[in-house]
């Protein structure tokens, strides 16, 4: 078994845990909503919903599956 960075294998995507963490930015951007007007939580909250989108945009990709390889 060798370290991630020196193995030729490229990573896996699991579509469970991409789920899993869209879920958590929606919670914590929830979360900022619910926070003070604070610019700091403003671009916090614009980031996380740029990430969310963009992991939801991989999600819809068709030639990613469960078991496909990222290229």
């Amino acid at each position: 078994m060798g370290l991630g960075f020196f193995d030729n294998k490229k990573p896996t995507i699991n579509a469970d845990e991409v789920r899993a963490n869209i879920a958590l930015i929606n919670r914590f951007i929830g979360l900022l909503d619910k926070a003070s007007d604070n610019p700091s939580n403003s671009q916090a909250r614009d980031k996380l919903v740029d990430l969310g989108n963009k992991l939801g945009e991989a999600l819809e990709q068709p030639e990613i599956t469960e078991s496909k390889k990222l290229t």
